[in-house]
């Protein structure tokens, strides 16, 4: 077996969720094609589906709407397993894309690509919008800044677009918007390192102080909350690490946490539990977000997947 296999086998045997319906879970998986490729990489996602998350949304799957061969084996895999594929592919060849598996009797009213107001950000197609009777659900594999103008463009273009359309639903609904973020929060508690200069001297992709910044902004605008920190306010948690070609003891030292399930913030403040004895409807309640995984122990995929789980009724039935 490769070693790839091997790593792959050991993230199965981590990566397992609980049986909870009311889950959403997020994994960039650093293409589709080479996860698919070793049992090992199928075994992992029979078992998060096995789980019966609501949605299991992949990122960076790295297809072309011409990439028949790994469609159609996740598509295969589906629905044996109950789940129907939404696509989105970038158009830069290799490259990014998102792919939503949505549980055929989930409740969910729409599943669209949305049109931001920003022609340059919806061309990108970088997310996939789930609608509920009573909650959105976006995931988004947000643009790296790291080529020449891009973190102009993730500033200036891409977060307000995202701020405007994110306010928009989040007047309709509760929302939950899930994915990776590609940006470290904050530096003592989401990347290694303990200086400036181990932070990439807010220079390096993810690292820089406009990102985080963009990121508190979201989260003021939006009205949304970071799930994670949330219940873990004070964890250093990663949930992807650096490739870098060094020892193991180093490869355990690059690591950020850039993957997120952020709330409404009425989704946390709710405090009551079960229907209430009136016989009422039970409100939605943001309950856990899990980093299902070792970030620590390196290899591909190099992102470990996130669950959001929510408590309450998705549908108005």
């Amino acid at each position: 077996m490769s070693s790839s296999a091997k790593r792959a086998k050991q993230q199965g045997k981590r990566h397992r969720v609980e049986d909870s319906r009311n889950c959403f879970v997020s994994w960039n998986v650093d293409g589709l094609r080479a996860l698919l490729r070793h049992e090992a990489g199928v075994q992992v996602l029979r078992e998060l589906l096995a789980a019966r998350p609501i949605a299991l949304c992949l990122l960076e799957h790295k297809l072309q709407e011409t990439s028949t061969d790994a469609r159609q084996q996740l598509e295969n895999l589906g629905k044996l397993e109950g789940y129907r594929v939404h696509w989105t592919f970038s158009p830069r060849a290799g490259r990014d894309g998102v792919a939503v598996m949505v549980q055929e009797d989930a409740g969910v009213l729409t599943v669209e690509e949305p049109a931001l107001d920003s022609a340059a950000c919806t061309a990108e197609r970088r997310l996939l919008t789930l609608e509920f009777d009573r909650l959105f659900v976006v995931f988004v594999y947000a643009p790296n800044s790291g080529r020449p103008g891009r973190l102009a463009f993730r500033t200036d273009e891409w977060e307000p677009a995202i701020r405007r359309y994110l306010s928009s639903l989040g007047k309709r609904k509760p929302l939950l918007y899930q994915g990776d973020l590609n940006v470290a929060h904050v530096r003592t508690l989401d990347a290694w390192g303990t200086t400036a200069a181990q932070f990439g001297n807010y220079q390096a992709s993810g690292r820089t102080r406009e990102e985080a910044a963009a990121l508190d902004l979201l989260l003021d605008e939006c009205g949304l909350v970071d799930g994670f920190r949330s219940f873990q306010p004070h964890e250093r948690s990663a949930t992807c690490w650096a490739q870098k070609k060094v020892g193991h003891a180093q490869q355990r030292e690059h690591w950020k946490r850039y993957d997120y399930a952020l709330a409404s913030e009425t989704l946390l403040r709710t405090s009551s539990r079960g229907v209430a004895n009136n016989g009422t409807r039970q409100p939605l309640q943001l309950v856990a977000v899990r980093h299902l995984g070792d970030a620590f122990d390196g290899g591909r995929p190099d992102h470990v997947p996130v669950e959001s789980e929510l408590s309450g009724l998705l549908t108005e039935g």
